[in-house]
């Protein structure tokens, strides 16, 4: 129409992202608890088609760095605080 010459690869890149855009895919997002086997794997439920995210429930700081044995407290600190004001 506007004399564009366009490989058949970069229409379905166009295509994917204008699909994203439009927002009104039919999705559901569940929350689902679970503790981790012995092989450090999880079961999945049936309807599961893919993760998002996975969360832990204890605070992420660095246990161990180059400069002490024993951890960074300073973001051990900072994390103690941000859970708190959660």
């Amino acid at each position: 129409m506007y004399g564009i010459e366009l490989e058949e690869e970069d229409l379905e890149e166009i295509a994917l992202v204008a699909w994203d855009l439009i927002g009104n895919k039919r999705t559901k997002l569940y929350s689902y608890t679970t503790c981790i086997d012995n092989n450090n794997s999880i079961q999945l439920p049936c309807n599961a088609s893919s993760v998002e995210s996975l969360t832990v429930p204890y605070e992420d700081w660095n246990r161990v760095t180059n400069h002490t044995e024993n951890g960074d407290y300073r973001t051990s600190i900072i994390e103690s605080r941000i859970e708190a004001e959660k």
